[in-house]
Order: structure tokens, then sequence, then C-alpha cells
């Protein structure tokens, strides 16, 4: 079971890899990064670091016990892991080619759209929407997603396509 930092809607009558794949299901993004075999849990991170991935290793840290771990933690670091297979196999993407390296830019997509798998509100201490936003404009205001000004839902819808047709050829049968 998981612990009590868990504020998702998924039913606690569930592990914590069961609950994390119900949320990754629901992103094409979570499902391309979705791999428990990366997964490892620790009590050596840091005070104010929750979850770790390490694109260098390909290995995501989260805190906790392998019976005690926070799925949305979880599939938080599945969703970098998918951002970064995404940049991987695309590297000519004009929009993945304006986000890479913007890690700033990398948090406020995978924070927004965590939140939003798992049905929970950012927290006091994350970063304002309008601070994201703001660091959004200034760097990648002019991106050409169809619409006159592109937000990071626009960032994110355009992205999931983009990994849905990944999805698609990979992962036959795999959430779409």
């Amino acid at each position: 079971m998981y612990g009590s930092g868990h504020e998702g809607k998924i039913s606690k009558n569930i592990d914590g890899y069961t609950a994390a794949y119900l949320m990754a299901t629901k992103s094409a993004i979570a499902s391309l990064g979705f791999d428990p075999s990366k997964h490892e849990t620790t009590n050596k991170l840091g005070p104010l670091i929750e979850g770790f991935y390490n694109t260098d290793k390909d290995a995501i840290q989260t805190k906790g016990t392998p019976e005690n771990f926070n799925p949305t933690l979880l599939t938080h670091e599945f969703i970098h892991r998918g951002l970064k297979k995404l940049h991987d196999t695309y590297p000519d993407d004009p929009i993945l080619k304006r986000i890479k390296g913007h890690a700033r830019i990398d948090e406020a997509i995978t924070r927004t759209l965590h939140h939003k798998l798992a049905g929970t509100k950012p927290s006091q201490n994350e970063a304002s929407q309008y601070e994201l936003n703001q660091t959004f404009k200034r760097n990648l205001d002019d991106i050409d997603v169809g619409k006159e000004v592109a937000t990071i839902p626009d960032i994110i819808d355009y992205i999931e396509r983009l990994a849905q047709k990944h999805v698609a050829k990979t992962k036959p049968g795999g959430p779409r």
C-alpha cells in the first residue's frame, strides 16, 4: 500500500505500481515512460526532492520503500521519462527541439500533466501556474501550435498527439 503522501483519487486498496499504471494509461506521454523496472525507492534523496529521473542512466528514484511509495510521484517521473523518449525519437520535431534544454519548461509540462492525471492541484510550495506560464512565454511564446499564443496545455496537447502516434507504432493496443 502506498503512503499518506498520495493525494489522488485512486483507491487505496491497490498497490503503488497499479496506481501508477492506472494514472499513466490516461496519457500517451506517461504510458511511453512507464517502466517499473526503471524504478527504485530510496530514503537518500535530499529533503526537498521527492523523486528523480536520471536521464543518463534511464533510472527513476522516489522516496519510500518498495511497499510504501507515492505512485503520483512515480507517475511524475514516468512523464519525464516519456518526454525524454520523445526527444530521442523525434530530435527534429520543431516543438520538442524548442523545449529541449529548458528544465523549467519540462517541469511545467510534467507538473501540469501529472496533476491532471492524479486529479490534484499544485501545492503551495510549487511554482504558481502564472509563474510557469511567464517562464514559458519568455522562452517559447512564438511556438506555432495553430493558435495565436501557445500555452502549456497547448504544448501538452501537441506532445500527447505525437506520443499517441509513437505508442500506436511501438505498443499496438496501447492507450491513445
